[in-house]
């Protein structure tokens, strides 16, 4: 399964180093397939909330330090 989601990512000017990216998201789902030997099965997509994409915020931070993840969905 992957979880996936619509992101806004605005930049703030921070200091004198430039541009720093911000991801805020405004949406999550989640979509995939299982293969079982020869056989694939799809699963449909299912509408994820703020608390699962909270939930993958430490391995953003830590995959990207200059970055910087809100926590919870941005209103649309």
């Amino acid at each position: 399964m992957t979880d996936a989601g619509q992101l806004r990512i605005p930049f703030s000017l921070r200091g004198l180093g430039g541009l720093t990216p911000r991801v805020q998201a405004i949406a999550g789902f989640s979509w995939g397939f299982t293969v079982t030997g020869p056989d694939l099965s799809l699963a449909p997509p299912a509408v994820l909330g703020p608390g699962d994409w909270d939930g993958h915020l430490a391995l953003l931070r830590a995959g990207y330090p200059g970055w910087t993840f809100d926590a919870g969905f941005r209103p649309a």
